[in-house]
């Protein structure tokens, strides 16, 4: 809803927990002089100060991403990386990426929406950064933690994910190389 009524060249994607530092807008845009880039995520650190979100990984033999350096102090990452996945609380999408792939798959309630639009970009020949660069704060799970049965939407999604990408994951085996469709 939100990127169909917005009018610029990129919208970005905040989740309501969500508060970014001064100045990331500047790095962000920056990934953004690629043509091929669709999205952009940065760094979300919990309130304490404990990293929540600094990156994708790839588990060997799971279907699907986790957070890298979650509860560290630092990053791995000083410099923005290409990554297979993303993260939907913060993003920056260029709009007409967002449309060339028909936005989020609306079948998903809760979780894995973020995943599913990452494979639809990189599917349809765009890639996806994480900067590490810019940061900010997420409160995570604010929105769950009152909403009914949200374990339940949890489920459904990494089903229907599992059951959308679950090829991809078979074809592209090694975690340390990003996969190819």
């Amino acid at each position: 809803y939100g990127v169909r009524h917005s009018h610029g060249a990129f919208a970005w994607l905040l989740n309501d927990d969500v508060f970014v530092n001064p100045g990331v807008a500047a790095p962000l845009l920056e990934n953004f002089e690629t043509h091929s880039i669709a999205a952009v995520t940065h760094t979300l650190r919990y309130p304490d100060g404990k990293i929540q979100y600094a990156g994708k990984y790839r588990p060997r033999g799971a279907v699907g991403f986790g957070h890298l350096d979650y509860k560290l102090k630092s990053s791995r990452h000083v410099n923005p990386v290409e990554q297979e996945s993303l993260c939907g609380a913060s993003m920056m999408i260029r709009r007409a990426a967002f449309f060339d792939v028909d936005g989020f798959d609306e079948r998903y309630r809760l979780y894995s929406e973020d995943d599913d639009l990452a494979m639809k970009l990189r599917q349809a020949g765009w890639s996806i950064m994480f900067d590490p660069r810019a940061e900010g704060i997420h409160e995570e799970h604010q929105s769950v933690n009152i909403t009914a049965g949200w374990r339940d939407y949890l489920n459904a999604s990494s089903v229907k994910f599992r059951e959308k990408w679950g090829g991809y994951f078979v074809k592209n085996p090694d975690p340390h190389i990003l996969g190819k469709f």
